[in-house]
């Protein structure tokens, strides 16, 4: 059998941010200049949805302006035609208003929190929204919040709050005009946790057990609508702190991981909270992630390596990697997406890369 390519984790990367995104873009209309002689053209409405200027003065009626995009869904009505003083023997001719403009394009911002009696606003950067009051989102289904608006008209930085007096954790948000984003914040909870999620894993493709750690972001713990992407691990005893296993020494993956919830990086490295910790660029966000920790096991060598190398034999026996590859994919991961809150796509799912095995699935994993 083989098993279509996986998202191939090395140990530089993380997830990017992965919020469900759709576009769109508006059209204003913008105010004209009267011509010599003739009516002048009205102004068209501007974005706020007031009425279009008065025509100009000249030898015919002027032309009527169209109405604005407005910030509401009903644009500014026309302005009149100008009045105009016919020559000799002439008659004045009179202009007739412009229709009302379409509505501008819609922003929608989905808060996916269960509240519990709480309630949940919004403040932004830059208006219609601003850091020093709340808006207030509206309640739905399936403990959804929503807000959305036609006055949006620059890309801003925005963050919810929980009774309007505790902010979302992490960095800002961003959100764009025309763009509909879902978050899965939490205000509260500041670190994850461990646990043994299988004591006792059996695989029949080894023929062995182990156990099985696993690592939940404060996301996770918190937000019981938050649904993560994971990622798998491998030396499960080694991952965690307190956990030394057999290096000695733990990779304090948790707390690693517990820090990158907290904030945001910028282009060049730094930590940052919002764009405006950054010299250039965006204040960006890593998406939290469950980690999947299977132990190592005695046959640690086997299993981790695809090929046999004659010259190794009796030091690293290899030859397991696909077993091991088959032990993650179609034996554990099931498990792990049935249990767990968890997104089960290939786009969502990595492999820490620890040796030759997991170089296999870019070539279209084991047969």
């Amino acid at each position: 059998m083989r098993v279509a390519p996986w998202f191939l984790v090395s140990s530089c990367m993380l997830f990017p941010l992965v919020v469900s995104c759709s576009d769109g873009s508006a059209t204003n209309g913008g105010p004209s200049v009267p011509a010599a002689g003739a009516g002048g053209q009205a102004d068209a409405g501007p974005i706020d949805g007031s009425d279009g200027g008065t025509g100009g003065t000249g030898n015919t009626g002027g032309t009527a302006g169209t109405g604005g995009s407005a910030g509401s869904a009903t644009g500014g009505a026309g302005g009149s035609g100008g009045s105009a003083t016919g020559g000799a023997g002439g008659s004045a001719g009179s202009a007739t208003g412009g229709a009302g403009g379409s509505g501008g394009t819609t922003t929608t911002i989905r808060v996916h929190y269960p509240a519990s009696g709480h309630t949940i606003s919004l403040r932004g950067s830059n208006a219609p929204l601003s850091w020093t009051a709340g808006v207030a989102f509206t309640a739905g289904q399936d403990d959804t919040w929503t807000w959305s608006t036609q006055a949006l008209q620059q890309e801003i930085e925005w963050k919810p709050m929980l009774d309007d007096s505790t902010w979302a954790r992490g960095p800002n948000y961003h959100i764009t005009p025309g763009a509909t984003v879902d978050v899965f914040p939490h205000f509260t909870q500041q670190q994850g946790s461990t646990e043994q999620l299988f004591p006792s894993f059996h695989s029949d493709a080894l023929g062995n057990d182990r156990i099985v750690w696993v690592y939940y972001p404060a996301v996770y713990l918190e937000n019981s609508r938050a649904v993560l992407p994971v990622l798998y691990m491998h030396d499960g005893q080694n991952l965690f702190h307190g956990h030394p296993g057999m290096s000695g020494y733990s990779w304090e993956v948790d707390t690693t991981l517990n820090d990158a919830g907290e904030h945001g990086w910028c282009s060049d490295g730094t930590i940052c909270n919002g764009d405006g910790d950054c010299t250039s660029g965006r204040c960006e966000t890593l998406t939290e992630v469950i980690v999947v920790a299977p132990e190592a096991t005695s046959a640690r060598c086997y299993e981790y390596t695809p090929t046999v190398d004659p010259s190794e034999v009796g030091t690293c026996d290899g030859g397991g990697g696909d077993l091991y590859l088959q032990m993650l994919i179609d034996e554990l991961k099931p498990q792990v997406d049935a249990q767990l809150r968890t997104r089960p796509g290939r786009e969502s799912t990595g492999i820490f890369s620890v040796g030759g095995a997991e170089l296999r699935l870019t070539a279209g994993g084991p047969e």
